[in-house]
């Protein structure tokens, strides 16, 4: 995601979409202005501001990583049983 003044730029790495803001007239984000040919020179420029510092191939697998760690604990979380354990440690 990349602010700028009233702009905002959002990228979804793998959904081949992006999203793109005037906060200053729309700060619910309810108008997505991304596909508004006025708007696609600064939509260009964000989007290359957007991968300046970083590559979202480079940083999917280890993000795909920890998400299914964290999907595993949830699932042993949920299946652990706790009946022996004080109260206090389960809260």
């Amino acid at each position: 995601m990349v602010r700028r003044g009233s702009w905002k730029y959002t990228y979804f790495h793998g959904l081949a979409c992006s999203h793109f803001y005037n906060l200053d007239n729309d700060p619910d984000e309810l108008h997505d202005l991304s596909e508004v040919p006025e708007h696609a020179t600064i939509l260009q420029e964000f989007n290359a501001l957007e991968f300046r510092d970083w590559n979202p191939v480079e940083i999917e697998h280890p993000f795909k990583r920890s998400m299914n760690n964290l999907r595993y604990m949830a699932q042993w979380g949920r299946e652990v049983d706790t009946d022996h354990l004080p109260q206090e440690a389960v809260a």
